[in-house]
């Protein structure tokens, strides 16, 4: 009997993984790190920034979006792209951007890196928003079908915000994780 339990625990840890679904639309983030374990940083100096992805259900390939600086006192260093990243990556951070992987991305991906110079200590936000004329950030999928990216987080600095989430119930925001 015990060993029956060993058992069925061991395939549980190996089935979960692959039962866990991606969302209808992909995410977009602004984190600390890659592994997203904060939005918020504090204090004059260098920080860093990574822009992440959580892929729809159908992955994601491309990209178009904007970032936007809410407040003044911080420069932008070059980026650091993925390394699946095709090339050219059109546009800037902060400003317009357009890019896509050269393979698609079926899990938490980060797209970029960048490095901060913080010169206040005003409260100070970068927001995800849409590229040029379009009315949401899009994401296409691997089939190169576009669909509305949700931003998930922004970043902030010397203010730490709320977590910026898509008006829906707890209920569809928990079946993310599950």
């Amino acid at each position: 009997m015990k060993r029956l339990f060993v058992m069925g625990c061991i395939l549980a840890v190996f089935v979960a993984p692959a039962s866990a679904q991606l969302p209808a639309n992909a995410y977009f983030g602004l984190f600390i790190d890659e592994a997203r374990t904060d939005w918020c940083v504090a204090g004059l100096g260098a920080h860093m920034m990574y822009f992440v992805i959580l892929p729809a259900e159908g992955g994601v390939q491309c990209c178009e979006l904007s970032t936007d600086l809410i407040g003044t006192g911080v420069m932008f260093f070059v980026p650091t792209y993925h390394p699946d990243m095709a090339s050219p990556v059109s546009g800037s951070i902060p400003g317009d951007m357009f890019f896509c992987f050269d393979i698609c991305q079926t899990d938490w991906v980060w797209a970029y890196s960048i490095q901060l110079l913080v010169q206040s200590e005003d409260p100070i936000r970068i927001e995800i928003g849409p590229y040029a004329t379009q009315p949401y950030p899009i994401a296409a999928d691997c089939s190169l079908g576009e669909g509305e990216a949700i931003p998930f987080t922004h970043f902030y600095i010397n203010d730490c915000g709320p977590t910026g989430v898509e008006e829906s119930s707890w209920g569809a925001i928990k079946s993310l994780y599950e």
